[in-house]
């Protein structure tokens, strides 16, 4: 294990928890604001493509944010990145919705 290996487990323990305070809000909205979020983002976020397009651009996001060039990350970081990010949202997910 390098130390760039324990960067990225620390950009992704923080952007898990960005996403659990995103899925909160969205929980919370969900009782205020209860029409809008149950007809349009409700049946959404329960379709798997829509899952699977979340996480490639949260994926992608994490690129961004690291210092990493293309070619590293995406040999040696992005399949755990996207596993990592989809495991969080289906949580988020169960938990929440």
């Amino acid at each position: 294990m390098t130390w760039a290996d324990l960067g990225i487990l620390g950009l992704l323990n923080r952007s898990g928890i960005f996403i659990f305070c995103v899925f909160g809000l969205l929980a919370f909205l969900k009782y205020i604001f209860p029409n809008i979020i149950n007809e349009y983002l409700v049946d959404k976020i329960h379709d798997i493509n829509f899952d699977i397009i979340v996480c490639i651009v949260l994926t992608l996001i994490v690129f961004l944010i690291s210092k990493f060039s293309v070619i590293n990350f995406i040999i040696n970081h992005s399949i755990l990145t996207f596993i990592y990010v989809f495991g969080v949202v289906t949580i988020c997910i169960k938990i929440f919705f």
